[in-house]
């Protein structure tokens, strides 16, 4: 015996059902759940990527304007000040910004950053 299509046996059997003969050939519910978690979790991945790369610049950048410094003394304070003028730059305008600005030991903040 054949159930029919959109009666209440199938959609016991089958509680897709509904969904199924609303939208014939359209994506399925479980399918689109998953197409949005995917798309989440790649922006999450490209997220943590760029902030890698950005961290990576900064700390390249504050080599490169340390190399010239007289002393290992300058060298320190030409890169921590390189490197705080950069992680200002990423941070733009906003909370991010006045946390750097109220961090009181900038040597501390950009060791727990980068190590």
């Amino acid at each position: 015996m054949m159930i029919p299509k959109g009666s209440a046996a199938e959609i016991l059997r089958n509680p897709n059902a509904i969904e199924l003969a609303n939208n014939p050939g359209g994506p399925h519910e479980g399918q689109m759940r998953l197409s949005m978690q995917q798309q989440g979790k790649r922006e999450e991945l490209r997220n943590q990527e760029l902030s890698a790369q950005s961290a990576a610049k900064i700390m390249d950048t504050a080599r490169r304007m340390s190399v010239n410094a007289s002393t290992p003394e300058h060298q320190a304070e030409v890169m921590l000040r390189s490197a705080v003028a950069g992680m200002q730059e990423m941070a733009g305008a906003g909370f991010a910004k006045q946390a750097l600005a109220e961090a009181g030991d900038i040597g501390a903040l950009i060791k727990q950053i980068y190590s």
